[in-house]
This record gives structure tokens, sequence and C-alpha cells, in this order.
């Protein structure tokens, strides 16, 4: 039994030692690889990137350009082009990828910045955007149900979701030291949107801050965010984050010593570890249906930035 063991023991050993071989000879080497990109555009959506890459050395024919880290924004392109063209439709800090095979062997950032707040009603394939001055009313940022329908969108069956964006350099501003302030609230609580979700998001270049606001009996749903740090409704109590928005809603976020503090309506309602260090670069509010913000806040001891839509 032991002459049995050895050898199986080295049997073993062997196939491990081929599999190691074989998957070091796997290993694409990212230096055979360019990938760079530019935007046709320098401020605001739609945008247009130009990637210029390099794949001509691929030993596999499965070529991808990724726009970001969502799987599902890729493009098949092919070893032997050295340009491919992507149309950027959100503000936002991406993370594009050249992928080999299933390697990733080049990425880089890709700061696409808004215009100021920008306004739109996602859509799919294409948002719809809206003026300035059609978000603008009497000093709050609030699209109205009228001004939504009048581009030919229904609110019902299909839940839409408008997005207020400003996505630009606020200067040193880090997860890890900051406050932020808002007043904002849900004006759409028609059929499908009973839940009224709405969502404040502070983009970061590496971990997002994410706020949930929802009606009181829907926080099930609820989902935070806070720089590495997430935490689902599903599985713990997010009943603070439940309100039924008959009135403006004020929300408050205090980071410090790697704790951030969540008050809503002047009251501590959340607790949470922040895990890692980024810096903000964006704000978005989404409502579900549509909603109104009051004015917003952001700051550090070295940055602010402040809007009350006067």
């Amino acid at each position: 039994f032991k002459l049995i063991d050895l050898a199986s023991t080295i049997i073993l050993l062997g196939g491990c030692v081929a599999i190691f071989v074989q998957a070091k000879k796997s290993q694409l080497n990212p230096d055979d690889y360019s990938f760079s990109s530019k935007k046709v555009v320098s401020v605001g959506v739609p945008n247009t990137v130009i990637f210029d890459y390099d794949a001509s050395k691929s030993p596999s024919d499965i070529v991808i350009i990724q726009q970001s880290w969502d799987t599902k924004l890729r493009t098949n392109v092919s070893k032997s082009d050295r340009q491919h063209t992507s149309i950027y439709y959100f503000p936002e800090y991406y993370r594009a990828k050249l992928i080999v095979g299933n390697q990733v062997v080049k990425e880089h950032h890709l700061f696409i910045k808004s215009d100021g707040w920008l306004t739109a009603v996602n859509t799919s394939p294409v948002p719809v955007y809206f003026k300035k001055e059609d978000a603008l009313v009497d000093g709050k940022l609030a699209l109205s149900v009228e001004k939504i329908k009048s581009q030919n969108i229904q609110l019902q069956p299909d839940i839409r979701t408008t997005l207020y964006a400003n996505v630009q350099d606020f200067g040193e501003i880090y997860t890890d030291g900051f406050a932020f302030e808002a007043r904002l609230k849900n004006e759409y609580k028609e059929g499908s949107s009973v839940c009224q979700k709405t969502n404040i998001f502070l983009l970061a270049d590496e971990a997002w801050v994410g706020i949930p606001l929802y009606a009181k009996g829907c926080v099930s749903d609820a989902e935070v965010f806070f720089a590495g740090n997430y935490v689902s409704g599903k599985k713990h109590d997010l009943s603070a984050f439940g309100t039924e928005f008959d009135d403006f809603v004020d929300v408050k976020i205090e980071s410090s010593n790697k704790k951030a503090k969540i008050f809503i309506n002047e009251k501590l309602s959340y607790e949470i570890d922040v895990k890692r260090r980024s810096k903000i670069i964006g704000i978005y509010f989404t409502f579900e249906g549509t909603g109104a913000v009051d004015f917003v806040k952001l700051w550090s001891d070295k940055a602010i930035f402040e809007d009350q839509f006067n």
C-alpha cells in the first residue's frame, strides 16, 4: 500500500507541475500589447472615444475592448486592426480594458466630465438628454413629469430613472475625509414606481459611495456602498433609509478616521467602515420616476463644491 501511495503522490505532483507550467506558458506578456485612448469632445456627453491598440501578437482570435467595469459593454475587435471607437453616454471615471482571450493585458482610466449638471432619463439604448433650463425650476433641480412626457417617454408600465449628474475635478476631496449635504425629494409615486427608489452616488476614481432612499415598505431592496464596503438590505436592517417623501429629505455624510456617519433629517441613521481611499470626482442623483434637489454641498478641509441652483 505504501508503494501505491507513493506512486499516486508522484503522479499527482507531476500533474500539478504540468498544470503550473502550462499556466505559466498561457500567461500573456502585457509588454507585447499597447492600448490608449482620446476623447472627441473634451467635456460633455455623448462622447466618442477613439481607442488605439496593438494586439497583433495575440495567440487568440478573441480580442475585446471593454468600456468600463461593466462586462456588458464589451466589443470584439480584430487583432489585425489598430483602432476602435465607442460612444460613452454618461459622464464617469471609467477604466477601459484590452482583453486577449480571458486575460486583461492593458487598462487605463478614462475621465469623461459633464458640462455642469447633466439631466437625462435613462432609456435604452440611448438616454434622453434635457436642456439645463428644463430642469432648473424655482431654485431647484427638478425635471417635471410633463417635461419627460413631452419627449414621448412613458413612465408606465416600464420604470424610468431620471439622472442629475455633475462630474468634474472637485479638488482634494477623498472618501476617507469629507462631508456632504443634500436636500432632495422623489416626486413620482405611480404604478410600478411605488417604491420611489432614489440614490445619491458619489463617484470616485476607485470605489464609489452610494446612499439609498426608499419608500418605507421597500427597504429590503436598499443597498449601501461606501468606498469598498457593501451592505445589502436583504441581509441587514436598512430601515433607516426608508421615508415617505411627503417633504424634502435632508441627507448628510461625515467621513473621517475610516468611519462614516450618515444622517437623515438630522438623525444619525447609519454608521459604516470606510475601506478604501478614493478621490471623489462626481455626484449622481437618481430617481425612479423623477425628483428634485434643493441644494448640494461637498467639501473637505482642502476643497469645496456647493450649488443652490439659484
